[in-house]
């Protein structure tokens, strides 16, 4: 035997990050929440840590997975404007790093469409 379970997911650790997404949630608000706790110097770099490591998070989730989890974060700020200016923080990391991944998609696509073309005009018959 080669010893991997055939039943794992693709992305070793996945099915625990998802079975404890709740949980992670919660440990997320309460870093995020760093710059809204009154009794502590807000340290910038906390929440730079705390936003690059949900980023990550983000990555290992379905759509369906990420939409509460956003949901919960976008009603956490609602709070007090401390919490917003958090919540921009992070939307702005993610959305940039989303189109940067997006971007990277769709230049593998077209990468593998011109091989495709180029192997057609060359009479090459795939499929």
């Amino acid at each position: 035997s080669s010893g991997i379970n055939a039943e794992w997911p693709l992305r070793p650790g996945a099915k625990i990050i998802k079975d404890h997404v709740t949980m992670l949630s919660s440990i997320f608000m309460v870093l995020l929440g760093y710059r809204d706790n009154s009794t502590t110097r807000f340290d910038e770099h906390i929440e730079i840590k705390a936003v690059e490591c949900l980023t990550d998070l983000v990555y290992k989730l379905t759509e369906k997975e990420f939409l509460p989890l956003f949901v919960s974060l976008m009603e956490w700020s609602q709070s007090s404007v401390d919490r917003a200016t958090t919540f921009y923080h992070l939307t702005s990391v993610l959305s940039t790093k989303l189109q940067v991944e997006r971007k990277r998609v769709m230049v593998r696509i077209v990468w593998v469409k011109t091989v495709i073309m180029r192997l057609d005009s060359k009479g090459f018959h795939y499929g």
